[in-house]
């Protein structure tokens, strides 16, 4: 009964769930390029020949979130999307998905409130590992290499969403107030429009030696919403000074080098996922049952 209060509760959380489009079409599509060429030497040819189909499907995740009939695909995708870190601040987050929606309804929390990200991100990686590991098994596979570049596309859609500081907090789209209640300033459709703006001569990602896999991908998630957290208050900081959606950025600006290292962030961070997984394809056993 308490689990249904819950529920109930909670219910216009599910009609109306947050806006959340993070980094514009084209910020996702430099950002995932970046990314590829980043790991150039490290995945196989394919993977980095197939950068167009890559970087297309790392759009895909936001179009999920169209009606479709009704609102049954948005609801379950938008979460998928956000981590308001204030919620469960102070939560040991557990690696599963369904132990931590049962943590958030033991706590009174609608876990679609709180938001799905990290799983989301850390549940394609595995997926692009499998991927990844029929393609060592079938080498020669173009069907098992076109999946792969698919599941890397939507992967890097959800990396880089976490290192877009306001998918990670409660003040999303202007400053939450202390009861709760939530303004719709615009600010947030600015900040997703920055990375667009970035000329990419501009950026260099870290030495592909720097480059390393993750030892742990749901904790390598976590820790990167903690640090895009902690960027809230420099992005409000700098409110007045970032541009509208339709004009450029300004030279040499505060707000010009804020959007430069968030570009760089998001393709090493993606850069590194993809790196985790071809790692762990490695280790992966495809049952003898599992042709192709």
């Amino acid at each position: 009964m308490r689990i249904w209060l819950i529920l109930i509760a909670e219910l216009p959380c599910i009609v109306s769930l947050r806006p959340a489009i993070a980094w514009h079409a084209d910020g996702h599509i430099k950002a995932t390029a970046l990314a590829v060429d980043g790991v150039r030497d490290a995945m196989p040819a394919f993977f980095v020949q197939g950068e167009e189909l890559v970087c297309h499907c790392s759009v895909d995740p936001d179009l999920f979130k169209l009606e479709v009939d009704s609102y049954a695909l948005y609801q379950a995708e938008s979460p998928e999307h956000y981590l308001d870190l204030e919620y469960v601040a102070d939560m040991d987050l557990p690696e599963g998905r369904q132990s931590f929606i049962s943590r958030c309804l033991s706590r009174g929390l609608w876990f679609a409130k709180v938001g799905t990200l990290p799983y989301a991100a850390s549940e394609w990686t595995y997926r692009l590992a499998i991927a990844l590991a029929e393609h060592r098994r079938w080498p020669e596979d173009r069907s098992i290499q076109t999946k792969c570049l698919v599941y890397a596309g939507i992967l890097a859609h959800y990396a880089q969403d976490m290192v877009m500081p306001l998918h990670c907090t409660i003040h999303y789209d202007g400053l939450a107030g202390p009861d709760g209640t939530r303004p719709h300033t615009g600010i947030h459709a600015m900040v997703d429009a920055l990375i667009g703006k970035v000329d990419t001569g501009e950026i260099s990602l870290l030495d592909s030696n720097d480059l390393l896999p993750f030892d742990n991908v749901f904790q390598a998630c976590i820790e990167q919403i903690r640090l895009s957290n902690g960027l809230v208050d420099e992005v409000y900081q700098m409110a007045g000074q970032i541009p509208a959606e339709d004009e450029p950025l300004v030279g040499g600006s505060c707000v010009e080098a804020f959007a430069g290292q968030m570009l760089h962030n998001a393709a090493v961070f993606t850069a590194r996922l993809y790196l985790t997984a071809w790692h762990k394809s490695e280790s992966i056993e495809i049952r003898s049952w599992h042709q192709r």
